[in-house]
């Protein structure tokens, strides 16, 4: 559990080089920040993290470790079908991922990330395994 703590106070320090037109913008630099972060003097993780960019339908957007740790970033979080996405997103990441940390970017709203907090708090214990982790960080604007 303190790997994850340690990969989400990394999100949380994390700031956007700007203000992205594209997910995958945020993406890209988030992975190259977890890749240096994480592997700051080989510290964090006592052996080197893999930080990659995943691709594919049922993946998250950037993995850590293989699939111990599944990030997917929303980019303008703004809409009830975003928040519906979201919660089916995270129900096939749960077959794929040991954790599960949702970033939110650009713009989000608060009313719908309060939702989205609200369901995945929802979510029965035993659908999610015992020790699985699933955490909304948001980096947005309002």
């Amino acid at each position: 559990m303190l790997q994850v703590m340690i990969i989400v106070n990394a999100i949380h320090n994390w700031k956007p080089a700007k203000q992205y037109s594209k997910e995958t913008e945020y993406r890209d630099d988030l992975a190259e920040y977890l890749r240096d972060t994480l592997n700051y003097g080989d510290a964090l993780f006592g052996s080197r993290a893999t930080v990659s960019k995943e691709k594919g339908k049922g993946l998250c957007d950037i993995a850590i470790n293989g699939n111990e740790y599944g990030i997917e970033l929303k980019r303008n979080f703004k809409s009830n079908s975003e928040v519906t996405r979201v919660m089916g997103q995270i129900l096939q990441y749960q077959k794929e991922y040991d954790h599960i940390i949702i970033v939110l970017c650009g713009v989000t709203n608060l009313d719908k990330l309060d939702d989205l907090k609200t369901r995945i708090s929802g979510l029965q214990r035993p659908l999610i395994g015992p020790m699985q982790l699933i955490k909304v960080i948001d980096k947005g604007t309002r």
